[in-house]
């Protein structure tokens, strides 16, 4: 586990947040996996009990899902389609929260990593979009990870962005899984540089 020292306001000022980034980033996870005894475990087991109107939120958004797929088949982010048995378990998500949370790690990494706190007035744009480049050089030239190397949970890469000025910062959640997630971070400065 990666651990950062933070602010008791900002740690918490994220809490709910991070409860749903965790159904975000283990949705969807193979039965028998450590994702899916995440769910199990945080999500069902925690979260979703204590909070019925996430509950309720989560699937009412599945519903939407489900009309929507009637018309628009949902595919993976590899672009195969997701089988029918699945398109069932797939949530309408709040890329706001998740964005937020995304930020709050870019955050932290940028202060393990540098020793520095990232001014707050800088920002950080968060995309999904995947890139097949950055996904291999993510996986090949990882600058951290958690959990072991061969099976890592979480996986990430940062350097200077291709305008060089800023810093792109890969993150990779599950990776060699189907399920995986992929977040590229972009902190826009004008002037940056890297040791």
């Amino acid at each position: 586990m990666i651990t950062v020292w933070t602010c008791e306001k900002c740690n918490s000022a994220y809490s709910k947040d991070e409860e749903y980034f965790r159904i975000y980033i283990v949705g969807g996870a193979q039965p028998g996996s450590e994702g899916a005894c995440l769910w199990d475990e945080k999500v069902e087991g925690s979260t979703l009990q204590r909070s019925p109107k996430l509950r309720q939120e989560l699937l009412n958004g599945m519903d939407i899902i489900q009309e929507y797929h009637k018309s628009h088949p949902l595919k993976f982010v590899s672009g195969d389609l997701i089988p029918e048995e699945r398109v069932r378990y797939a949530m309408l998500i709040n890329k706001e929260r998740i964005d937020r949370v995304v930020e709050k790690i870019v955050r932290c990494l940028y202060f393990k990593h540098f020793n520095s706190v990232l001014s707050p007035d800088l920002k950080v744009s968060v995309e999904t979009e995947l890139l097949k480049d950055e996904l291999e050089k993510t996986i090949k030239e990882h600058k951290g990870f958690v959990g072991n190397k061969m099976d890592a949970l979480f996986i990430y890469w940062f350097g200077q962005h291709e305008n060089g000025v800023n810093i792109k910062w890969i993150l990779l959640f599950h990776p060699g899984t189907e399920h995986f997630k992929y977040f590229r971070a972009t902190i826009k400065k004008r002037t940056l540089w890297i040791k």
